[in-house]
């Protein structure tokens, strides 16, 4: 009797101390996962194993300890087959979320890019703007909204959202390169070149020798490409390579470069090294960043 209640004990310990790191003392992202119980569930499944093991040596209670293990057993079998549909992708996995927590900022942010990924931008834009929208004070939904708009558009929504955060969460922007890279899309889809280009170097300043430099460049190289100064924006998309040397545009940005300015060399060596990354490459992409082929 003393060593079950020693078991007990220690699997109620257990349970709660292997909770200890994620039980937010330092606050965490996430205020819910249930991957968190895997190791904390072994002192539960040993309070459960050390329970059933009681009542399968009392006589009197052995059908109860049986009808007991029966009925768990089967109810974890059920509730295992029932989660591991919404396991079946990630988009079902993050619905089911959202409908469990709709209040959780990061639950409807992340779905909004599973389904941004599927080209499902009306739902995307539905799950950024609830999140926005329970959390109008924070600077992360808010911030996903104007990327949205500076991808998709209406590209002046974005360029107005961008503004109010500069407005409203100043230290926050000032620090955040990316920030200032989609601030610079924005402009440029505005055709505010000038400004395009302003906002794209302050988010070089930030991180100079980041790998994902690569699509400020680029994005950089468009906006002077659209200036017309086409010197500048082939050193953008020289930089940009420089970085990624595989990354296909560029490649096709500099084509589009070399035809306008009639260097048809060049263009042919820029447009068969996009055709070696990408044997069905045609000179258009849909790709962000890539330049749209002008219709002669």
């Amino acid at each position: 009797m003393e060593n079950v209640e020693l078991s007990n004990h220690f699997s109620i310990f257990y349970f709660f101390i292997s909770l200890l790191p994620v039980s937010q003392i330092i606050p965490l992202s996430v205020i819910y996962g249930e991957r968190w119980l895997y190791i904390p569930s072994l002192g539960f499944c040993l309070f459960v194993a050390v329970l059933l093991k009681g009542l399968f040596f009392d006589k009197n209670l052995k059908r109860l300890g049986i009808f007991l293990l029966i009925s768990i057993t089967s109810f974890y079998f059920f509730v295992t087959i029932v989660r591991n549909r919404d396991w079946k992708e990630q988009v079902t996995l993050l619905e089911k979320n959202v409908n469990i927590y709709p209040q959780s900022m990061y639950a409807q942010l992340f779905l909004a890019e599973e389904y941004i990924k599927k080209e499902d931008y009306k739902k995307a834009l539905y799950h950024i703007a609830a999140a926005h929208k329970t959390h109008p004070g924070l600077f992360e939904p808010y911030f996903w909204l104007g990327k949205y708009y500076a991808e998709k558009g209406p590209h002046n929504e974005a360029i107005k959202t961008f503004s109010n955060l500069l407005r409203d969460f100043p230290d926050k922007c000032k620090s955040n390169a990316d920030f200032y890279y989609y601030f610079g899309i924005a402009y440029t889809k505005g055709k505010l070149y000038d400004e395009a280009i302003s906002q794209h170097k302050k988010a070089l300043t930030l991180r100079p020798l980041r790998p994902d430099n690569r699509r400020i460049y680029n994005s950089l190289g468009n906006a002077y490409f659209h200036k017309n100064e086409f010197s500048k924006a082939i050193e953008s998309y020289e930089s940009s390579l420089n970085i990624d040397p595989d990354w296909i545009v560029p490649y096709h940005n500099l084509t589009i470069v070399y035809k306008k300015t009639g260097e048809l060399e060049r263009f042919a060596r820029y447009f068969s090294k996009a055709v070696s990354l990408d044997s069905i490459y045609k000179g258009y992409l849909k790709d962000s960043g890539a330049l749209e082929i002008e219709q002669e």
